[in-house]
């Protein structure tokens, strides 16, 4: 199609072979060759006029001499007119087609057709494989394109189109002058004659001479190249362009071996230089694809569609021209096929199939290009075939599965730990109310229970006479001794302090001697308010600091360390009569312990550590934070830590404690 303009059969383009150093040889051969067979041909034809053409000339002249000279002027000047008209034409005809020639060749048409045909050539050369079983249906045999022979660049024809112009109006020019010269010399009708017969032979001559050595020959090509490269030096760009893109057709050269064989085209060498090459076979290398299926039943893809993109919102607002497109992040992916199930048994693949589709949850889908996915069908569809021995096919549509992540549920510590010292409260009051009684008491012995219960709300900063207006009624007075032991927690102070100060109540009361009924019983109603105050204020104390910001992981370490020495000690406590604590206020505090060390575990692993620091001169505590964290306004925590009494003046020298990891 390149080379004629026209769709010819895919032979055309098997065997093709491109050798720029035949085409040298050959037209060395042919200029060493040419003078000789234009020295043959003219002897020839000068052997061929004395022998055959002289005879009848004397006999034309004779006849001439019989005839009187006004008729025979008369027909001399007809065929003196009829010759320069006759080669008039013949030069006329040899001149347009000379121009013709040129214009393809070097005009608008030729030239582009000359560099379509060279830029198409560079291109990548398609090669077809047609002897492989099913890869080309309806194609060629190969086969029968041995013996061709090997087609001429563009550019060639282009040179040999203007080496047959030049090559055929010079050959027959100067035949025709010969033939004529020799025939009709010195005559009177020999200036007629003579361009008559120059005509006649000339269009004769130069033709039989352009098609038999010059016309399609690569002495034609020679010609043109010459001509073009005159044209070039003289500063032609068609012609140096063409002189170009010749250069570069001769320059390509390309390798290719395939092999054939179970329907699979294997590239076994491929090489170019000049030029790119590929191989397309018509099919896809089934050794590049995986067998397809899903949840392990097999069927045969025809088509795969995909698409994807991103979950985008647009937001457009008055007054601006320009949107905000907000990314929500990737849409979820879809595979949708078109594909079947064929064979003898194609009814219990498809039920296969089908059952795969239909079961709960997502499945491992095997896709020819991308391998294995999770993914979840959609929807299919299903038809059956009679046709070819019978097969169902499927249209699938499945979306890619992704897990179903959920917040991860976390435990509320603080709630816990709340939740552990109610626990704590009740089982305090229910031993308080079965140990605690002034009934049957002498009036003395309730007395000294009042003194008694009056230092420890002094010590509990509770409300004195309403604990002592309750003495008569446990429920209520534990209730009111619960709330009194909250003001261990103190505004302001670190929760530690608070565990410090629950295993401190109770100290400084009298030790009661046991000698009677009566001292037992006030030892024991003594020892009851003493042990519910101090559980009630561990609690506070608990919940306080599952409240409590922490600061450092140092001092999640130290509320632990305290917290735990707290209530070891508490539930270690004998009373007054060598009994331990009661087992559900035991266990009650260890709930609290755990639930305790869960939250500060939670909260307080990522805070960052202490480490000293002294300043080097007195100065602010602001400055100090400003230094150190580059916040002014974290002096608190400088000043609460090392209990200063000046903010403004803090020594230098002295080591302070402060936050390391910040």
């Amino acid at each position: 199609f390149k080379r004629t303009g026209q769709l010819e059969k895919l032979e055309h383009f098997y065997n093709l072979h491109a050798d720029g150093t035949s085409t040298m040889r050959d037209a060395a051969r042919m200029s060493k060759g040419f003078s000789a067979s234009m020295a043959t041909l003219r002897s020839a034809w000068l052997q061929f006029a004395d022998g055959n053409l002289a005879e009848p000339i004397r006999e034309f002249a004779e006849w001439l001499n019989s005839v009187d000279q006004e008729t025979v002027q008369n027909w001399l000047n007809i065929a003196k007119y009829i010759g320069i008209a006759g080669a008039g034409l013949v030069i006329a005809s040899k001149g347009v087609a000379l121009i013709a020639n040129m214009r393809r060749a070097f005009g608008k048409g030729g030239a582009a057709g000359a560099a379509g045909g060279l830029a198409g050539s560079i291109t990548p050369v398609p090669v077809y494989i047609v002897n492989g079983r099913g890869a080309m249906p309806g194609g060629p045999d190969a086969s029968k394109n041995k013996g061709r022979k090997p087609g001429r660049s563009r550019a060639g024809r282009f040179l040999s189109r203007a080496g047959t112009a030049l090559g055929g109006l010079v050959a027959g020019s100067g035949v025709a002058i010969k033939a004529g010269y020799t025939a009709l010399a010195g005559t009177a009708a020999g200036s007629a004659a003579l361009v008559g017969g120059a005509g006649v032979a000339g269009y004769g001559a130069g033709t039989v001479l352009n098609k038999a050595f010059i016309e399609g020959t690569s002495f034609g090509d020679s010609i043109g190249r010459a001509i073009a490269n005159g044209m070039a030096a003289l500063g032609n760009d068609e012609a140096r362009a063409s002189l170009d893109r010749e250069a570069r057709y001769e320059a390509m050269q390309g390798e290719l071996q395939i092999s054939v064989s179970d329907d699979r085209v294997r590239v076994r060498r491929m090489r170019s230089r000049g030029m790119d090459m590929g191989v397309e076979t018509g099919r896809m290398m089934r050794e590049q694809l995986q067998d397809a299926s899903f949840r392990g039943v097999p069927f045969f893809v025809e088509e795969r569609d995909l698409s994807g993109g991103r979950r985008k919102v647009v937001h457009e607002y008055p007054g601006r021209d320009k949107p905000y497109v907000e990314d929500m992040g990737r849409k979820a992916k879809p595979f949708s096929y078109q594909c079947y199930v064929l064979g003898d048994d194609y009814l219990a693949a498809a039920q296969a199939l089908e059952n795969a589709l239909d079961r709960f949850g997502p499945g491992e889908l095997v896709d020819p290009w991308i391998g294995r996915t999770r993914v979840d069908a959609l929807e299919s569809r299903r038809k059956d075939h009679t046709k070819k021995g019978g097969y169902a096919e499927f249209s699938i549509e499945f979306i890619e599965a992704g897990d179903n992540k959920q917040p991860a549920a976390v435990v509320n510590s603080g709630a816990a730990v709340s939740s552990a010292v109610d626990a704590l409260n009740e089982q305090a009051t229910a031993v308080f109310v079965d140990s605690f009684s002034v009934a049957g008491q002498p009036r003395w012995s309730v007395d000294q229970i009042n003194d008694a219960l009056g230092s420890l709300a002094q010590q509990i900063r509770g409300n004195t006479a309403r604990l002592l207006s309750q003495i008569g009624q446990p429920n209520l007075l534990a209730a009111s001794l619960i709330t009194a032991a909250g003001s261990v927690v103190r505004e302001g102070e670190l929760a530690l302090l608070a565990f410090e100060r629950a295993i401190n109540i109770g100290k400084g009361l009298p030790t009661i001697s046991i000698g009677s009924s009566i001292d037992a019983g006030r030892a024991r109603n003594q020892w009851a308010m003493v042990s519910l105050a101090r559980q009630a204020a561990l609690g506070q104390a608990a919940a306080a600091a599952s409240t409590t910001d922490l600061i450092s992981r140092d001092d999640a370490t130290q509320l632990l360390q305290v917290a735990d020495a707290a209530i070891e000690q508490l539930q270690s406590d004998v009373d007054p009569f060598g009994q331990p604590v009661d087992s559900s206020i035991y266990y009650a505090m260890s709930d609290i312990r755990a639930a305790l060390v869960r939250h500060v575990q939670q909260t307080g692993l990522q805070l960052p550590r202490l480490r000293q620091f002294t300043p080097a001169t007195t100065e602010p505590a602001s400055v100090i934070a400003h230094r150190l964290y580059g916040d002014a306004l974290r002096d608190g925590e400088i000043i609460q830590r090392n209990r200063i009494r000046d903010p403004g003046f803090v020594r230098g020298g002295e080591s302070l404690e402060v936050l390391a990891d910040v």
